[in-house]
Protein backbone atom coordinates (compact mmCIF):
# COMPACT_ATOMS: atom_id res chain seq x y z
CA UNK A 1 0.00 0.00 0.00
CA UNK A 2 1.13 3.61 -0.46
CA UNK A 3 3.01 5.15 2.44
CA UNK A 4 1.59 8.26 4.08
CA UNK A 5 3.62 10.56 1.83
CA UNK A 6 2.55 8.87 -1.42
CA UNK A 7 -0.64 9.35 -3.39
CA UNK A 8 -2.27 6.29 -4.92
CA UNK A 9 -1.17 7.49 -8.36
CA UNK A 10 2.46 7.83 -7.22
CA UNK A 11 2.33 4.34 -5.73
CA UNK A 12 0.93 2.95 -9.01
CA UNK A 13 3.64 4.65 -11.06
CA UNK A 14 6.30 3.19 -8.75
CA UNK A 15 4.99 -0.34 -9.36
CA UNK A 16 4.14 0.10 -13.06
CA UNK A 17 6.26 -2.22 -15.24
CA UNK A 18 7.61 -1.47 -18.71
CA UNK A 19 6.62 -4.26 -21.12
CA UNK A 20 8.21 -3.92 -24.56
CA UNK A 21 8.49 -7.08 -26.65
CA UNK A 22 7.28 -8.46 -29.96
CA UNK A 23 4.54 -11.08 -29.61
CA UNK A 24 6.01 -12.81 -32.66
CA UNK A 25 9.63 -12.55 -31.57
CA UNK A 26 11.97 -14.23 -34.05
CA UNK A 27 15.10 -13.60 -36.12
CA UNK A 28 13.19 -11.28 -38.47
CA UNK A 29 12.18 -8.78 -35.77
CA UNK A 30 13.12 -5.18 -36.45
CA UNK A 31 14.88 -3.37 -33.65
CA UNK A 32 12.05 -0.95 -32.92
CA UNK A 33 9.16 -1.98 -30.66
CA UNK A 34 6.24 0.25 -31.58
CA UNK A 35 2.98 1.32 -29.99
CA UNK A 36 0.80 -1.06 -31.98
CA UNK A 37 -2.97 -0.64 -32.22
CA UNK A 38 -5.02 -3.61 -30.99
CA UNK A 39 -7.98 -2.03 -32.79
CA UNK A 40 -7.23 -0.85 -36.32
CA UNK A 41 -6.45 2.85 -36.35
CA UNK A 42 -7.22 3.76 -39.94
CA UNK A 43 -10.07 1.34 -40.67
CA UNK A 44 -11.91 1.35 -37.32
CA UNK A 45 -10.83 4.03 -34.83
CA UNK A 46 -10.79 6.66 -37.54
CA UNK A 47 -14.36 5.68 -38.45
CA UNK A 48 -15.72 5.97 -34.90
CA UNK A 49 -13.73 9.03 -33.80
CA UNK A 50 -14.83 12.64 -33.83
CA UNK A 51 -12.16 15.28 -34.33
CA UNK A 52 -9.60 12.56 -33.60
CA UNK A 53 -11.20 11.61 -30.24
CA UNK A 54 -12.85 8.40 -28.99
CA UNK A 55 -14.39 7.58 -25.60
CA UNK A 56 -12.86 4.87 -23.42
CA UNK A 57 -13.27 3.65 -19.83
CA UNK A 58 -10.14 4.69 -17.93
CA UNK A 59 -9.05 4.98 -14.27
CA UNK A 60 -8.79 8.34 -12.56
CA UNK A 61 -6.54 8.46 -9.49
CA UNK A 62 -6.94 10.46 -6.29
CA UNK A 63 -4.85 10.52 -3.13
CA UNK A 64 -6.05 7.18 -1.78
CA UNK A 65 -7.85 5.27 -4.51
CA UNK A 66 -9.06 5.32 -8.11
CA UNK A 67 -12.34 5.27 -9.96
CA UNK A 68 -13.34 4.24 -13.46
CA UNK A 69 -14.96 6.72 -15.80
CA UNK A 70 -15.40 7.69 -19.44
CA UNK A 71 -12.52 9.72 -20.87
CA UNK A 72 -11.68 11.42 -24.13
CA UNK A 73 -8.75 9.63 -25.75
CA UNK A 74 -6.93 10.51 -28.94
CA UNK A 75 -7.47 7.79 -31.54
CA UNK A 76 -3.71 7.58 -32.19
CA UNK A 77 -3.26 6.60 -28.54
CA UNK A 78 -6.39 4.50 -28.05
CA UNK A 79 -5.87 0.72 -27.88
CA UNK A 80 -2.07 0.98 -28.25
CA UNK A 81 0.36 -1.38 -26.55
CA UNK A 82 4.10 -1.99 -26.98
CA UNK A 83 3.62 -5.56 -28.17
CA UNK A 84 5.07 -5.73 -31.70
CA UNK A 85 8.11 -4.73 -33.63
CA UNK A 86 7.50 -2.56 -36.68
CA UNK A 87 8.18 -5.41 -39.13
CA UNK A 88 5.72 -7.93 -37.67
CA UNK A 89 3.01 -5.34 -37.00
CA UNK A 90 3.01 -4.49 -40.70
CA UNK A 91 3.43 -8.03 -42.03
CA UNK A 92 1.05 -10.08 -39.89
CA UNK A 93 -1.98 -7.80 -40.08
CA UNK A 94 -1.98 -7.04 -43.82
CA UNK A 95 -5.00 -9.32 -44.50
CA UNK A 96 -7.22 -7.08 -42.34
CA UNK A 97 -5.45 -3.75 -42.80
CA UNK A 98 -5.57 -3.77 -46.60
CA UNK A 99 -8.90 -5.54 -47.15
CA UNK A 100 -12.43 -5.36 -45.81
CA UNK A 101 -13.40 -8.24 -43.58
CA UNK A 102 -15.20 -11.04 -45.42
CA UNK A 103 -17.28 -13.36 -43.18
CA UNK A 104 -15.93 -16.88 -43.43
CA UNK A 105 -12.43 -15.82 -44.47
CA UNK A 106 -10.41 -18.02 -42.14
CA UNK A 107 -7.17 -16.14 -42.55
CA UNK A 108 -8.77 -12.83 -41.62
CA UNK A 109 -10.66 -14.37 -38.69
CA UNK A 110 -7.45 -15.97 -37.46
CA UNK A 111 -5.59 -12.64 -37.70
CA UNK A 112 -8.34 -10.82 -35.79
CA UNK A 113 -8.14 -13.47 -33.06
CA UNK A 114 -4.32 -13.28 -33.13
CA UNK A 115 -4.41 -9.52 -32.53
CA UNK A 116 -6.87 -9.90 -29.65
CA UNK A 117 -4.69 -12.61 -28.10
CA UNK A 118 -1.52 -10.53 -28.46
CA UNK A 119 -3.15 -7.57 -26.73
CA UNK A 120 -4.52 -9.88 -24.03
CA UNK A 121 -1.05 -11.35 -23.50
CA UNK A 122 0.51 -7.90 -23.12
CA UNK A 123 -2.11 -6.71 -20.63
CA UNK A 124 -1.95 -9.97 -18.68
CA UNK A 125 1.81 -9.73 -18.45
CA UNK A 126 1.56 -6.04 -17.47
CA UNK A 127 -0.94 -6.82 -14.70
CA UNK A 128 1.03 -9.84 -13.53
CA UNK A 129 4.23 -7.83 -13.28
CA UNK A 130 2.37 -4.95 -11.61
CA UNK A 131 0.94 -7.34 -9.02
CA UNK A 132 4.28 -9.07 -8.53
CA UNK A 133 5.96 -5.71 -7.91
CA UNK A 134 3.30 -4.91 -5.34
CA UNK A 135 3.73 -8.27 -3.61
CA UNK A 136 7.50 -7.84 -3.54
CA UNK A 137 7.13 -4.39 -1.99
CA UNK A 138 4.75 -5.71 0.68
CA UNK A 139 6.85 -8.82 1.35
CA UNK A 140 10.00 -6.75 1.92
CA UNK A 141 8.34 -5.21 4.96
CA UNK A 142 7.43 -8.60 6.45
CA UNK A 143 9.70 -11.18 8.05
CA UNK A 144 7.33 -13.95 6.96
CA UNK A 145 4.76 -13.09 4.24
CA UNK A 146 1.30 -14.59 4.96
CA UNK A 147 -0.09 -17.55 3.05
CA UNK A 148 -2.50 -15.45 0.91
CA UNK A 149 0.49 -13.65 -0.61
CA UNK A 150 2.16 -16.97 -1.39
CA UNK A 151 -1.06 -18.22 -3.03
CA UNK A 152 -1.32 -15.01 -5.05
CA UNK A 153 2.25 -15.52 -6.29
CA UNK A 154 1.34 -19.03 -7.43
CA UNK A 155 -1.71 -17.67 -9.22
CA UNK A 156 0.41 -15.06 -10.98
CA UNK A 157 2.85 -17.68 -12.19
CA UNK A 158 0.02 -19.90 -13.45
CA UNK A 159 -1.68 -16.98 -15.21
CA UNK A 160 1.49 -16.08 -17.06
CA UNK A 161 1.98 -19.71 -18.03
CA UNK A 162 -1.49 -19.79 -19.61
CA UNK A 163 -1.05 -16.68 -21.76
CA UNK A 164 2.44 -17.82 -22.75
CA UNK A 165 1.05 -21.14 -23.98
CA UNK A 166 -1.57 -19.28 -26.00
CA UNK A 167 1.19 -17.16 -27.53
CA UNK A 168 3.07 -20.28 -28.65
CA UNK A 169 -0.13 -21.76 -30.07
CA UNK A 170 -0.91 -18.69 -32.20
CA UNK A 171 2.61 -18.28 -33.52
CA UNK A 172 2.94 -21.95 -34.47
CA UNK A 173 -0.41 -21.81 -36.27
CA UNK A 174 0.57 -18.59 -38.04
CA UNK A 175 3.86 -20.07 -39.20
CA UNK A 176 2.11 -23.12 -40.67
CA UNK A 177 -0.93 -21.22 -42.04
CA UNK A 178 -3.15 -23.38 -39.83
CA UNK A 179 -5.89 -20.77 -39.75
CA UNK A 180 -8.54 -23.47 -39.34
CA UNK A 181 -7.40 -24.05 -35.77
CA UNK A 182 -9.37 -20.96 -34.77
CA UNK A 183 -13.12 -21.39 -35.02
CA UNK A 184 -15.15 -18.16 -35.30
CA UNK A 185 -18.82 -17.50 -34.69
CA UNK A 186 -19.95 -14.26 -36.31
CA UNK A 187 -22.82 -12.05 -35.15
CA UNK A 188 -23.89 -9.36 -37.63
CA UNK A 189 -26.00 -6.30 -36.81
CA UNK A 190 -27.50 -4.66 -39.89
CA UNK A 191 -26.39 -1.17 -38.95
CA UNK A 192 -23.04 0.51 -38.31
CA UNK A 193 -22.61 1.29 -34.63
CA UNK A 194 -19.59 3.48 -33.82
CA UNK A 195 -18.18 1.11 -31.24
CA UNK A 196 -15.13 -1.17 -31.31
CA UNK A 197 -13.59 -3.77 -28.99
CA UNK A 198 -10.81 -6.34 -29.04
CA UNK A 199 -9.70 -8.69 -26.29
CA UNK A 200 -8.92 -12.26 -25.28
CA UNK A 201 -11.24 -13.12 -22.41
CA UNK A 202 -12.16 -16.06 -20.17
CA UNK A 203 -15.90 -15.64 -19.46
CA UNK A 204 -16.95 -17.37 -16.27
CA UNK A 205 -20.46 -18.25 -17.51
CA UNK A 206 -22.26 -18.82 -20.77
CA UNK A 207 -25.30 -16.77 -21.83
CA UNK A 208 -27.65 -19.01 -19.82
CA UNK A 209 -25.64 -18.83 -16.61
CA UNK A 210 -23.85 -22.18 -16.86
CA UNK A 211 -20.24 -22.24 -15.63
CA UNK A 212 -17.55 -22.19 -18.35
CA UNK A 213 -14.24 -21.10 -16.81
CA UNK A 214 -12.95 -21.40 -13.24
CA UNK A 215 -10.61 -18.43 -13.00
CA UNK A 216 -10.63 -18.31 -9.18
CA UNK A 217 -8.55 -21.47 -8.81
CA UNK A 218 -4.83 -21.21 -8.08
CA UNK A 219 -4.36 -23.45 -11.11
CA UNK A 220 -7.27 -22.19 -13.19
CA UNK A 221 -9.09 -24.34 -15.71
CA UNK A 222 -9.68 -21.72 -18.41
CA UNK A 223 -10.20 -21.53 -22.15
CA UNK A 224 -9.62 -18.26 -24.04
CA UNK A 225 -12.26 -16.57 -26.18
CA UNK A 226 -11.07 -13.90 -28.62
CA UNK A 227 -13.61 -11.11 -29.13
CA UNK A 228 -13.57 -8.42 -31.83
CA UNK A 229 -16.33 -5.88 -32.48
CA UNK A 230 -16.20 -3.31 -35.29
CA UNK A 231 -18.37 -1.43 -37.81
CA UNK A 232 -17.88 -1.89 -41.55
CA UNK A 233 -19.88 -1.01 -44.68
CA UNK A 234 -23.25 -0.46 -43.05
CA UNK A 235 -23.00 -3.40 -40.63
CA UNK A 236 -21.44 -4.14 -37.25
CA UNK A 237 -19.55 -7.41 -36.82
CA UNK A 238 -18.96 -9.37 -33.63
CA UNK A 239 -16.31 -12.08 -34.03
CA UNK A 240 -16.13 -14.70 -31.29
CA UNK A 241 -13.09 -16.89 -31.92
CA UNK A 242 -11.73 -19.85 -30.01
CA UNK A 243 -9.41 -22.80 -30.48
CA UNK A 244 -10.96 -25.55 -32.56
CA UNK A 245 -10.00 -28.02 -29.85
CA UNK A 246 -12.02 -25.97 -27.34
CA UNK A 247 -15.24 -26.48 -29.31
CA UNK A 248 -16.68 -28.51 -26.46
CA UNK A 249 -16.48 -25.40 -24.28
CA UNK A 250 -17.63 -22.77 -26.76
CA UNK A 251 -20.00 -24.40 -29.21
CA UNK A 252 -22.70 -23.15 -26.83
CA UNK A 253 -22.22 -19.77 -28.50
CA UNK A 254 -23.89 -20.96 -31.70
CA UNK A 255 -26.52 -22.93 -29.81
CA UNK A 256 -27.48 -20.01 -27.56
CA UNK A 257 -27.22 -17.15 -30.05
CA UNK A 258 -28.53 -18.61 -33.31
CA UNK A 259 -32.05 -17.40 -34.09
CA UNK A 260 -32.15 -14.81 -31.30
CA UNK A 261 -33.92 -11.51 -32.12
CA UNK A 262 -31.43 -8.73 -32.85
CA UNK A 263 -32.55 -6.76 -29.78
CA UNK A 264 -31.64 -9.66 -27.48
CA UNK A 265 -28.36 -10.26 -29.30
CA UNK A 266 -27.42 -6.63 -28.73
CA UNK A 267 -28.17 -7.00 -25.02
CA UNK A 268 -26.06 -10.16 -24.75
CA UNK A 269 -23.11 -8.66 -26.63
CA UNK A 270 -23.36 -5.43 -24.60
CA UNK A 271 -23.12 -7.45 -21.38
CA UNK A 272 -20.28 -9.54 -22.80
CA UNK A 273 -18.29 -6.36 -23.54
CA UNK A 274 -18.95 -4.52 -20.30
CA UNK A 275 -18.34 -7.55 -18.08
CA UNK A 276 -15.19 -8.83 -19.76
CA UNK A 277 -13.48 -6.21 -21.92
CA UNK A 278 -11.56 -3.09 -20.92
CA UNK A 279 -10.22 -2.50 -24.44
CA UNK A 280 -13.33 -1.00 -26.04
CA UNK A 281 -14.06 2.45 -27.44
CA UNK A 282 -17.09 4.49 -28.51
CA UNK A 283 -17.59 7.55 -30.64
CA UNK A 284 -18.24 10.77 -28.69
CA UNK A 285 -21.51 11.11 -30.62
CA UNK A 286 -22.70 7.68 -29.45
CA UNK A 287 -21.71 8.48 -25.88
CA UNK A 288 -23.66 11.76 -26.01
CA UNK A 289 -26.61 9.91 -27.53
CA UNK A 290 -26.87 7.72 -24.42
CA UNK A 291 -27.64 10.73 -22.23
CA UNK A 292 -26.49 11.35 -18.68
CA UNK A 293 -28.65 8.68 -17.01
CA UNK A 294 -27.57 5.87 -19.33
CA UNK A 295 -23.94 7.03 -19.21
CA UNK A 296 -24.08 6.69 -15.42
CA UNK A 297 -25.61 3.20 -15.67
CA UNK A 298 -22.92 2.02 -18.11
CA UNK A 299 -20.08 3.43 -16.01
CA UNK A 300 -21.50 1.93 -12.80
CA UNK A 301 -22.06 -1.45 -14.44
CA UNK A 302 -18.57 -1.52 -15.93
CA UNK A 303 -17.01 -0.57 -12.57
CA UNK A 304 -19.02 -3.16 -10.62
CA UNK A 305 -17.71 -6.01 -12.76
CA UNK A 306 -14.23 -5.33 -11.35
CA UNK A 307 -15.37 -6.19 -7.83
CA UNK A 308 -18.44 -8.41 -8.16
CA UNK A 309 -19.34 -11.74 -9.72
CA UNK A 310 -20.31 -10.72 -13.30
CA UNK A 311 -22.83 -13.56 -13.48
CA UNK A 312 -24.87 -11.93 -10.72
CA UNK A 313 -25.14 -8.48 -12.26
CA UNK A 314 -26.37 -9.27 -15.80
CA UNK A 315 -28.61 -6.40 -16.82
CA UNK A 316 -30.99 -6.53 -19.75
CA UNK A 317 -31.31 -2.75 -19.64
CA UNK A 318 -27.67 -2.35 -20.63
CA UNK A 319 -27.60 -1.60 -24.35
CA UNK A 320 -24.52 -0.21 -26.11
CA UNK A 321 -25.87 -0.58 -29.65
CA UNK A 322 -28.34 2.28 -30.08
Amino acid sequence: MPNKKQSFEEFYKELKPSIKECYHKDEYCSSKIIKAHSIQNNRILNKISKDGIVIGMQPTFNSSNFKIGAKNIGRKKASTFTGFCDYHDNKIFKPIEENDYQPGNREQEFVFAYRAASCGYWHKKFNLELTRNGIDKIAKNMSSPPEPIHSLQLGIDEGYKLVSELRVFFNVCLGKNNYWKIKTYVVVFNEEYPLAASSAITPTHDFLGNRVNYIERVKPNVFPLMVNVFPQNGKTYVLLGYKHRDSGKYDYIREQLAGKPEKELKELVSNLILVNIENFYLSPDLWDKYGAEKQGEITKYFSETIYKDPHKIYDKKIQLFV
